[in-house]
């Protein structure tokens, strides 16, 4: 499909360089020839158009091959039977479209970086799609830093098994009674938030980390990829019901980058029992909806950036063609998620006004995926929220810190000293403190994992 366009331009630079009259065969026979030299030949071994990586793309886009022949088969009946031109710039427009968004939603759904792997083989070790602010260690695993833990097995009630580490607080700091559940972005795995660990531990809560479905060793959903939040509330929801049912005399706070600060927030928008249960949410760069979140994408990302390089003229004459690839974009998005998740689910934004719980936004003004707007424009919603009701404006208290320079899900490693400083005074602020961690009941299903091992 990237080639599509290409293709198609030079088709149509063939015919409309011929007066316009009605096509003879021979001259129909001369274009089909130079169409098939651009196109590769059948025996030529190459990776698939229908699938990234291995992952197989959304049900609403089509095979790569299957989908160019159409639609340039569709332009040329146009030019020559049709004697249309002006139909067959329409839609060779339209074939652009589609191409460009089609591989916009590929990219999103499922992102490039996305590698999954089974509990027997253990999180992947390849640095190539690894994000290279981690610390050696912490792709290593809890082992490798020194940490003790604990692997952990959630069931969920769509049938996915999640995977995750239950990380204890340090002998001597367990004055507190709440376990953190910490959640990853889209792409990545429970490692996003290992480095972050030492200081929470030290301070006395309890981490558990785990691995959304279709990310890391935990099970496979659906068409694979991520949901943006739409299936992932819900596996924030089974984690949270599992730690409630295992340590009884606990409470949680959840704490979510990107994709796992929206998944928290509609999860407690969702369940009202969480807004008992959980304490508090820390939510770093999270987005207010995924069609704001694939507007910024295409336009900042995919045109002003990649297409046309940060020139601000190009990118003016260009962004029509912007708007009509975004909007296409957002259709195909929903409809892949809708199809995967009939049930209607809020956004952020929709959900952050029903959340009566504390809440921590932090973001950075460099991101470059989710501007550093979308937590304010939650955080202005939540304030509008408790003047329309004041009864629970005591329990909607939010906190909101730009960091300056912050880049997507880079707080802790640009501004270390403050991240720890806002984070563990919020928790303290909202997280009632109680000596002594209580003892994991024997129907957990916890393996003890060796201090030399790390599957």
């Amino acid at each position: 499909p990237p080639k599509a366009a290409v293709v198609a331009l030079r088709v149509c630079a063939v015919l409309l360089s011929k007066p316009r009259q009605r096509t003879s065969i021979s001259e129909s026979r001369t274009i089909h020839s130079e169409f098939e030299k651009m196109m590769p030949l059948p025996d030529r071994p190459r990776k698939s158009s229908s699938s990234l990586l291995g992952k197989p793309l959304p049900s609403v886009l089509m095979p790569g091959k299957i989908y160019l022949m159409a639609h340039v088969s569709a332009i040329l009946v146009c030019w020559m039977f049709l004697e249309s031109s002006g139909l067959a710039c329409l839609y060779l427009l339209v074939m652009v479209v589609d191409v460009l968004s089609g591989a916009v939603a590929k990219n999103i759904l499922h992102p490039p970086f996305l590698r999954t792997t089974t509990p027997e083989e253990g999180l992947h070790q390849d640095r190539a799609m690894i994000c290279p602010y981690w610390p050696e260690e912490s792709i290593l695993g809890p082992a490798a830093m020194g940490i003790d833990f604990k692997d952990v097995e959630i069931c969920t009630p769509s049938g996915c098994t999640l995977h995750g580490w239950m990380i204890p607080a340090k002998n001597g700091s367990s004055n507190r009674n709440t376990i953190l559940i910490m959640s990853h972005g889209a792409g990545r795995d429970r490692r996003a938030w290992l480095r972050h660990c030492p200081f929470l531990i030290e301070a006395g809560y309890s981490c558990l980390m785990f691995d959304f479905r279709n990310h890391g060793t935990s099970g496979s959903f659906s068409t694979g990829g991520t949901f943006l939040g739409w299936a992932e509330w819900e596996d924030m929801t089974s984690v949270a019901k599992w730690v409630k049912g295992n340590f009884p005399a606990m409470k949680a706070a959840f704490v979510g980058t990107s994709t796992g600060a929206v998944s928290s927030v509609i999860a407690v928008a969702k369940e009202p029992w969480l807004g008992e249960y959980v304490q508090c949410i820390v939510a770093e760069n999270p987005f207010t909806s995924t069609s704001a979140l694939t507007d910024f994408v295409v336009s900042n990302v995919g045109f002003k950036t990649m297409l046309c390089k940060g020139n601000l003229l190009f990118y003016s004459l260009l962004y029509p063609l912007c708007r009509l690839v975004s909007l296409a974009t957002r259709c195909k998005i929903s409809v892949a998620l809708r199809r995967a998740i009939p049930e209607t689910v809020p956004s952020c934004l929709e959900g952050a006004e029903k959340v009566n719980i504390p809440i921590l936004f932090m973001h950075g003004t460099a991101d470059r995926i989710v501007p550093h707007t979308h937590s304010e424009a939650i955080a202005a919603k939540i304030q509008s929220a408790a003047r329309s009701c004041p009864r629970h404006a005591p329990q909607r208290q939010h906190e909101t810190w730009i960091c300056q320079g912050g880049k997507h899900c880079e707080l802790w490693d640009h501004s270390r000293q403050e991240f720890e400083t806002r984070v563990l005074g919020f928790l303290d602020k909202h997280c009632a403190s109680e000596s002594g961690l209580p003892q994991v009941r024997s129907a957990a299903r916890i393996i003890t994992v060796g201090s030399g091992t790390c599957s």
